[in-house]
This record gives structure tokens, sequence and C-alpha cells, in this order.
């Protein structure tokens, strides 16, 4: 919106300040302008995308979950046998 307004100011000045100027010419320069106006609408969407990408989390398949559940239990086993292990050393009778 910013950049159709300042599209049609440029335009009326360009008209009544320079009355030798061709229509085609001035119809290159808004071509010109909405051009640029495009490229930076796709700049801005396709950071928009990679934001998205970014915040989005890939769905997981079966195996890869399988796999994590896998060494979430192995890393769960060693960590309650290292536990148990402590344990008994605080619990042990003191040698006399």
């Amino acid at each position: 919106m910013k950049y159709i307004i300042s599209v049609t100011i440029i335009l009326i000045s360009l008209i009544s300040c320079k009355s030798s100027i061709s229509k085609a010419e001035i119809d290159k320069k808004a071509r010109q302008i909405r051009e640029a106006i495009k490229k930076e609408a796709e700049k801005k969407r396709k950071a928009q995308e990679t934001i998205n990408k970014a915040l989005t989390t890939m769905p997981e398949n079966k195996e890869i979950k399988k796999a994590k559940d896998a060494r979430k239990k192995q890393l769960l086993k060693q960590i309650l046998q290292f536990n148990n292990t402590d344990m008994r050393f605080y619990y042990k009778d003191p040698l006399p």
C-alpha cells in the first residue's frame, strides 16, 4: 500500500514537472517500480517461509521414534544402575 501511494506521487510529480516525458517512459518507470515491489514481497515471503520451517518440527517416522525410545530406555537403565550402585556405598555398614 505504501508503495502504491509513492508510485502515484512519483507519477503525478513526473507529469506535472516534465510534460515532455512520454507516456511510454512513465509506463516504463511504473513497471520498474512494480517489479521492485514484487521482488521485495518475494524476499519477505521467502524469509517468512524460512522462519516457519525453522519453527516447525519434522514429523517423526516409526523408525526414528523407536530408536529414540530405545535410547531413552537404555539411558534410564544406566542411570538406575548407577544410582543403585551408588546407594549401596551409602547404606553399607561401615567396617569396624
